[in-house]
């Protein structure tokens, strides 16, 4: 009983509070264009909701890939906090803006007895553009709580130096707004705005403070605009100043974040950056761009989303997002060593005394499972058997072909990996999702627009980049393993894949893989072990 109240526990409460909430909007509707209103802000609405149920729904939904983003150093909480704190005050402002631009954008007021006024041609109260004031930035506190939270439960190391790492990051988020508010309101006033509701001359001057207002706001001369007085026109134009160095600042911030702090090194000084400050950082330049386009196209009934969806498409059409490995030709055919070949040459040089290992996918649990285990049975019979000379070959998938890699490469002609386990343990233990989540939220996000531009560069080669930072010789290939492994001092490695077209194994490998049928096996003999 108690196990079911916990599994239902979590639905039943998010349909109270879905029920709570059309319940209440459906009598707020009765005097205010609540709906109406809730439309014009839906996406910060959505991104205000995605940070809040993001951090507890992400890890429950996918444990092996989203679990470990909020398993960070108390360092890197301080960064998170910072980075998801501004994005959640982006999120409220853009809502203030949004809100507050309706009655003139859509000629639409939130008061109905206030819009009956309006049609009758009587002037109404014009809107304050109010900063970021002490209520939105509390609103913003509580919108970012629930992350900073996850944040500090979930750290590695002490809970305490992980809250004031939070509030450290809350600070120098505060800062960055505090600075922008500065600069936007450095910016002078060039304009006598006390005559804006009438003369045409001034609407060309106000059109060049964004270029997102030159349509939308009506021109003086139109008789829908004389009902509203010159504050009125005076703080709408403010909000949207205040709007465009908003949006800069997110894009500068966006693009110092992608290039200074990019983790495709290992150790460069984006090695400990997190996961999430790259989300964060592409979520605040999008937040902006649908605002503006939501602001742009509302009044003419044209869904965003439809237009986004035609667009992707458009790209598509033209170029594929797709990534092509790099590959170079073979030296030569002869050089292929068959793999019955080898493990008949390996076994009879060692006397029949043969292992082959499995290593299993799981992600970074299981790339560094199988290099401590590796470590672990090397150690265990030291005396007696020099196991690491004695592997043959290994047979991985997935996050075990990450481990594997690092421990054959770690072989040489001369020694085994015996005295470099250490390190091959540490690097199999360094998580990639920082390369993975920078890739997708730069090189195949930009990848979706300007493909023939970005070439092969994605999130696949930011991990290629980050793996090949813990591998000494950086040119190694399938062909310089093959060497070894026809030597017989390396073990083969056999990289199992799955294709996705058809689901059929696949097997990436220095050494020529017969198949099952006899026939295929050509003049290799049997394999024979003890």
């Amino acid at each position: 009983m108690p196990s079911l109240l916990r599994d239902l526990g979590t639905p039943l409460l998010l349909l109270a509070g879905t029920v709570l909430v059309v319940w209440s909007a459906a009598a707020v509707q009765r005097k205010r264009y609540i709906t109406q209103y809730l439309y014009f802000v839906r996406f910060p609405i959505v991104f205000g909701c995605l940070l809040v149920a993001f951090p507890w729904t992400a890890p429950r939904m996918a444990p092996e890939m989203l679990g470990n983003l909020f398993v960070m150093g108390t360092g890197a909480v301080a960064i998170a906090t910072a980075s998801g704190q501004l994005c959640a005050w982006a999120i409220v402002y853009t809502c203030m803006l949004l809100w507050r631009s309706v009655p003139f954008r859509a000629e639409l007021t939130l008061a109905k007895a206030q819009h009956i006024k309006e049609l009758r041609g009587e002037a109404v109260a014009p809107p304050t553009a109010h900063p970021l004031t002490w209520r939105g930035l509390l609103f913003g506190l509580l919108l970012a709580a629930s992350f900073t939270f996850k944040l500090i439960r979930s750290v590695d190391g002490s809970r305490t130096e992980a809250a004031l790492a939070a509030a450290a990051g809350i600070a120098a988020a505060l800062v960055i707004v505090i600075v922008i508010r500065v600069v936007e309101r450095s910016v002078p006033y060039k304009w006598d705005m006390s005559a804006i509701a009438d003369e045409k001359s001034r609407w060309r001057e106000i059109s060049l403070i964004n270029p997102f207002v030159a349509h939308p706001l009506p021109r003086p001369s139109d008789t829908s605009s004389r009902r509203y007085a010159p504050d009125a026109w005076k703080a709408y134009v403010m909000m949207h100043r205040r709007s465009l160095v908003f949006f800069l600042v997110a894009v500068l911030l966006y693009g110092f974040v992608g290039w200074a702090l990019r983790p495709v090194d290992a150790s460069g000084p984006g090695s400990s950056t997190p996961a999430l400050v790259y989300l964060f950082a592409l979520f605040a330049v999008l937040i902006w761009v649908l605002e503006f386009l939501s602001f742009f196209f509302d009044k003419y009934r044209v869904p965003i989303l439809s237009l986004v969806v035609v667009a992707v498409l458009t790209a598509k059409a033209f170029w594929s997002s797709d990534y092509e490995y790099q590959t170079q030709e073979w030296p030569s055919a002869t050089e292929i060593p068959d793999l019955r070949h080898v493990l008949n040459s390996f076994a009879s040089s060692r006397n029949g005394d043969v292992i082959v290992v499995a290593a299993s996918g799981g992600g970074i649990s299981a790339a560094l499972w199988s290099t401590v285990v590796l470590r672990g049975l090397g150690e265990r019979f030291a005396d007696t058997l020099d196991v690491h000379r004695h592997v043959a070959m290994i047979s991985s998938v997935s996050g075990g072909s990450v481990g594997s890699m690092y421990y054959v490469n770690a072989f040489d002609s001369l020694h085994g990996p015996r005295s470099r386990m250490d390190s091959v343990v540490s690097a199999s233990g360094v998580s990639s999702l920082s390369s993975t989540v920078w890739g997708l939220a730069y090189l195949d996000f930009f990848r979706i627009w300007l493909g023939p531009v970005i070439g092969r560069y994605d999130r696949a080669w930011a991990h290629e980049r980050r793996w090949a930072g813990f591998i000494s010789d950086t040119v190694t290939t399938m062909a310089t393993w093959s060497a070894g492994v026809r030597n017989g001092w390396r073990p083969v490695q056999l990289f199992n894949v799955t294709l996705h077209e058809t689901g059929e194994r696949m097997i990436i490998a220095p050494v020529i893989v017969s198949h099952a049928d006899s026939s295929a096996r050509g003049s290799a003999p049997p394999v024979t072990l003890n």
